[in-house]
């Protein structure tokens, strides 16, 4: 992990969701199965299983919710779509970390939690490996 500034990054505004990923999060928070296009949420909920939502792009699950943590893993598919549907996942449930791209390569930015202004880098890999974060 480095720490603080990195030149200019492409990333989706954190105010920019779009209408498919308005109903992807209105669905995890009312509990809901729910697709549309190439995005679908399914609720996990069997006995003796802690109760999560899936969200699946492309029929791979990019994200996992419990009630705890959010996990992503963008499973190889580095897509301005996928970047998109986990930057909305994030922002959403845990409000501190944010997928940024810098001259083509992912990295994870994550707020300092005592510093306003202070943030951590750390390089997300092409191959497919989880990253989990508390859910606030």
């Amino acid at each position: 992990m480095t720490s603080n500034p990195v030149p200019e990054t492409s990333s989706n505004s954190r105010n920019d969701v779009t209408k498919i990923e308005s109903e992807m999060l209105e669905a995890i928070k009312e509990l809901k199965d729910w697709k549309k296009q190439n995005t679908r949420v399914e609720i996990i909920d069997f006995p003796g299983i802690e109760k999560r939502a899936n969200v699946y792009l492309y029929s791979k699950c990019v994200c996992k919710l419990t009630e705890d943590e959010i996990e992503i893993n963008h499973r190889g598919f580095m897509t301005s779509t996928t970047k998109s549907r986990l930057n909305a996942l994030l922002n959403e449930f845990n409000g501190s970390v944010q997928i940024v791209q810098i001259k083509g390569v992912w990295y994870l930015k994550m707020k300092h939690p005592l510093k306003e202004f202070s943030f951590s880098w750390k390089v997300i890999p092409s191959h497919a490996q989880p990253f989990t974060f508390k859910r606030i």
